[in-house]
């Protein structure tokens, strides 16, 4: 690898110890086999490389270690209000759906359709379960600030009202900022997509990028912004194990969901994730 332009992600160990989807068991592990010159010069995307030094220049500057201050006053806070009263996520709320993991990673993908019909409480108790712990990575190792902030709006889900939710990772559970119908109105905000009103809840991942930038330096936002991908994915397997529909959203205009969230100056929202029933096929 170049060590200036490369870095391993992951290094996957694979023991086919039984019989799994067809695979048969091996008695000594797989030999790799040699790559053809074809499939070798597939790999390679161009001839040559253009460097452009104000791209390095840029990744650099934004490569800026820690600054270790005490963000204390403000952690990680997002919104003007706080919940009056906070909900807990109980663990018998959330017991195991002994889906096939798999198979829902094949069935995952995003899912538009959306029917009009309340998601069940029990599916949606698990799917805040899942976006209820921090990544725990390296990059949001310090206890005291978690680089991304949950909330979700509830437009169609058993046994909620509709308004804006905010989720305390800390202490698993959830509080209502805001009563009221908000889903149509992000839904306008996400560039007029109309079928996000259909969808049941709306998922928000939100971080205060000056308290970011204080404690992590120009990478707080690399870090918020992969905390939020990662947990996006959640969602997609737990819907997709659930039988939901789920659909990414990051188009959306910042100032006007950050007026309809009544967040601070210095918070943004950065990711959106839509879940809810989808229409059958006849």
């Amino acid at each position: 690898l170049d060590r200036h332009k490369e870095a391993c992600f992951v290094i996957m160990d694979v023991h086919l110890d039984k019989t799994l989807h067809g695979i048969e068991r091996v008695p000594s592990p797989l030999e790799l086999m040699a790559l053809s010159a074809e499939m070798i010069g597939a790999s390679r995307v161009s001839s040559h490389e253009i460097k452009f030094e104000a791209v390095k220049q840029i990744y650099y500057m934004s490569s800026e270690s820690r600054k270790h201050c005490d963000p204390s006053d403000n952690i990680s806070v997002v919104t003007l209000p706080e919940p009056g009263e906070w909900f807990p996520v109980r663990r018998q709320d959330v017991e195991g759906h002994g889906a096939d993991y798999a198979g829902v990673v094949q069935r995952r993908r995003s899912g538009r359709n959306f029917a009009r019909e309340p998601i069940p409480v029990g599916s949606f108790m698990r799917l805040i379960s899942l976006v209820g712990t921090a990544p725990r990575s390296d990059i949001s190792a310090t206890p005291r600030l978690l680089p991304v902030t949950t909330g979700f709006l509830v437009g169609h889900v058993e046994g909620f009202d509709q308004g804006f939710y905010r989720f305390s990772s800390e202490d698993r559970a959830y509080g209502l900022l805001k009563p009221g119908s908000f889903v149509e109105k992000m839904a306008r905000i996400c560039l007029d997509q109309r079928w996000l009103a259909n969808a049941g809840a709306l998922f928000l991942f939100m971080a205060n990028l000056k308290v970011l930038d204080d404690e992590y330096g120009a990478r707080g936002y690399r870090y918020a912004m992969m905390d939020a991908g990662i947990l996006g994915q959640r969602l997609y397997l737990g819907s997709a194990a659930l039988g939901l529909g789920c659909c990414g959203i990051g188009a959306f205009y910042d100032n006007e969901a950050r007026e309809l969230l009544d967040l601070n100056d210095d918070s943004y929202l950065l990711y959106l994730v839509a879940v809810g029933n989808i229409k059958k096929r006849k």
